[in-house]
């Protein structure tokens, strides 16, 4: 199989194409390198023919192709409010995107997230959006293979906690025999280097009308030193130790790749050593770019039949359904309905 995979992260676009699980192509972009997207279909176009590409999904979606994708889906991939300053910078650059490979011919299908999933049990989702954004889906996807690989062991008896630290969000993600159960990402989640993780309730209702701007707010920033490094290892603690308390796994995988002050890297792993045994996730053989558009691959790859197609039933990738709004039950549940709903 020949695939591609995506991760439209804060800084970037990645591409990663995988021919029979290796790496043959890598490609990246600034967001100003793809005010023309023809730029990245021409790309897909040129490296192909493909079997299958990951779509930049968003918040994710039940499995869809960018052929078939509505103006609702459009605005659940992003759940940007009209009027938002960060639409004109963010939500456009993605929907130029899809629109993009929308004309093409391109095979490409949107990816889910953690709360499409069926393996994260209902009681995990109520009033929660954020259960794992399809990029970092696919790193876990990553770890999952490569501990198969690493411990020899079969899927299903796969323990993880998959410990990620983005460029602008973190996430935890619970890894049960080889399924992923639980998680605890995005502005839910620990701190980031540009978000400060989960929220108090009583700054977010000070605060006044939130901007999507607010939620990348509050991080430590790209090279954190002092203080900043404290409120880091203890909130990425906390956060994994708590899922560790209610979930036994086996081991920890950390990948980090926008911390670039290897210090602070090496102390969080030390402190994540308190909970178990921490592996770096690594990159595929010949791979540069980000972890997240190396799993994007590998799941394309299982998506489309070839090797990786064990590991794809495992995560049940085909069986993810609803809306990430499905699972609100906060008064305020209707309100929000009708914002990206209609």
């Amino acid at each position: 199989m020949r695939v591609a995979g995506t991760d439209p992260g804060t800084s970037r676009l990645d591409v990663v194409v995988l021919d029979d699980l290796e790496v043959v192509s890598e490609r990246s972009w600034s967001p100003e390198e793809l005010s023309d997207a023809s730029a990245l279909v021409q790309f897909l176009n040129d490296v192909g023919p493909l079997d299958l590409i990951a779509a930049p999904s968003g918040y994710g979606l039940p499995l869809v192709s960018v052929h078939n994708l509505s103006q609702r889906d459009e605005r659940l991939m992003t759940l940007v409010r009209d009027g938002d300053a960060r639409f004109e910078r963010a939500v456009i650059g993605l929907s130029r995107m899809i629109r993009a490979l929308r004309t093409s011919a391109l095979p490409a299908l949107i990816l889910p997230g953690g709360v499409h999933l069926p393996t994260i049990r209902e009681h995990r989702k109520v009033d929660r959006i954020d259960m794992a954004t399809p990029d970092k889906i696919c790193v876990a996807a990553l770890a999952i293979d490569q501990a198969t690989r690493r411990c020899q062991k079969d899927l299903d008896k796969i323990d993880l906690l998959v410990v990620e630290i983005g460029t602008a969000f973190s996430g935890v993600l619970v890894v049960k025999s080889g399924r992923i159960v639980d998680a605890r990402c995005g502005s839910f989640g620990p701190m980031g280097l540009l978000a400060g993780g989960a929220w108090d309730g009583e700054v977010a209702y000070a605060a006044g009308g939130l901007s999507k701007d607010d939620l990348f707010a509050g991080g430590v920033g790209r090279d954190p030193q002092g203080s900043s490094v404290d409120r880091l290892c203890e909130s990425v603690l906390q956060t994994t130790g708590g899922l560790a308390a209610v979930h036994t796994v086996d081991q920890i995988v950390l990948q980090a790749h926008g911390l670039t002050n290897e210090k602070v890297l090496n102390r969080i792993e030390s402190e994540l050593g308190r909970l178990g045994n921490v592996d770096r996730l690594q990159s595929l053989p010949g791979a540069k770019l980000k972890c997240a558009a190396q799993g994007a691959a590998l799941v394309a790859d299982g998506l489309a039949g070839g090797r990786m197609k064990t590991l794809v039933e495992r995560l049940e990738i085909r069986n993810a359904s609803g809306s990430v709004l499905d699972h609100l039950r906060h008064p305020a549940a209707k309100r929000i309905r009708a914002l990206f709903e209609r």
